[in-house]
């Protein structure tokens, strides 16, 4: 009877091993599944018609260029980034300067309000933070290595040109930049970054068409003044 308990097992610590040895094959390089992962847009903006109202006021601003406006509705100790407790209005004026019709907060905010957005948590005060891509990308993705396609159909191509062989098409997929960028002589309008997918296929994207969840973003938080611009930060 020992001898036959014995071998049970034994015979399960191989079974073990063997269903740790399969898991670990299903697993990439990164340790994420080696599946196709999506981010797919979200907006949880309609949650709170306050914030719709207030986004749109944003919008508005943000399309006139409208530096008082956007100090308006700015925190008091809005984060502009990490590890820095002066963070606030003065801050944020000297690192953006608004005042300035070419500012570049003028399109990194008008690319983060065209692209969804989700609550974070439950937090109190509510807070909601944009575009999606941020709040919505998987925790178990590296997102120092890893950025998300924002289309859908995009074709991967075997080479960096429009009339490339399409290898598959993809619809909001997580994939792994693993070349720099490029502007070959044959797709001059067009800048191309070779990527993989986590399943290990590989190939060539607009670069366009992928943004990282540590790039630019606003988060927007609710105070008896109204909702508010709390944070616009990049980088983790």
């Amino acid at each position: 009877m020992r001898g036959i308990v014995a071998l049970g097992l034994l015979a399960g610590s191989v079974v073990g091993a063997m269903g740790a040895a399969r898991a670990d094959d299903d697993r990439s390089r990164d340790g994420i599944p080696r599946r196709r992962v999506a981010v797919r847009p979200v907006d949880e903006a309609g949650r709170d018609r306050t914030l719709v109202v207030f986004r749109k006021a944003l919008r508005e601003i943000v399309n006139r260029k409208d530096a008082a406006g956007l100090v308006r509705v700015l925190a008091p100790q809005i984060v502009t980034n990490f590890g820095d407790d002066s963070s606030n209005v003065a801050d944020f004026q000297r690192r953006w300067r608004p005042g300035n019709a070419d500012s570049e907060v003028w399109k990194v905010l008008a690319d983060v309000l065209e692209m969804g957005g989700v609550f974070r948590g439950a937090t109190r005060p509510p807070t909601f933070c944009a575009p999606y891509v941020f709040g919505a990308f998987p925790r178990e993705v590296d997102s120092f290595r890893y950025v998300a396609v924002t289309g859908s159909g995009v074709a991967l191509r075997g080479d960096p040109w429009d009339d490339a062989p399409v290898t598959t098409s993809l619809y909001y997929d997580v994939v792994r930049p693993i070349s720099d960028r490029r502007r070959p002589v044959r797709s001059p309008g067009v800048e191309w970054l070779k990527v993989e997918l986590p399943t290990g296929v590989q190939g060539w994207i607009p670069a366009s068409t992928v943004r990282s969840p540590i790039d630019y973003r606003a988060c927007f938080r609710k105070t008896p003044a109204g909702w508010r611009i709390s944070a616009l930060v990049s980088g983790d």
